[in-house]
């Protein structure tokens, strides 16, 4: 099977969609990082 020659490489950067993903992780991640992290702001009080 052969190649045509002019064929373009794929480029997703006028891509909306794959900026929207983007941000969609880094907000996942920042709010599992608070999330875990605020144990060591608001620590649960002491039962005893």
């Amino acid at each position: 099977m052969t190649m045509p020659e002019d064929t373009e490489k794929l480029s997703f950067q006028d891509d909306k969609g794959a900026s929207r993903s983007t941000w969609i992780a880094a907000a996942l991640v920042f709010a599992i990082i608070g999330w875990m992290g605020s144990g060591y702001l608001w620590p649960s009080e002491d039962k005893s």
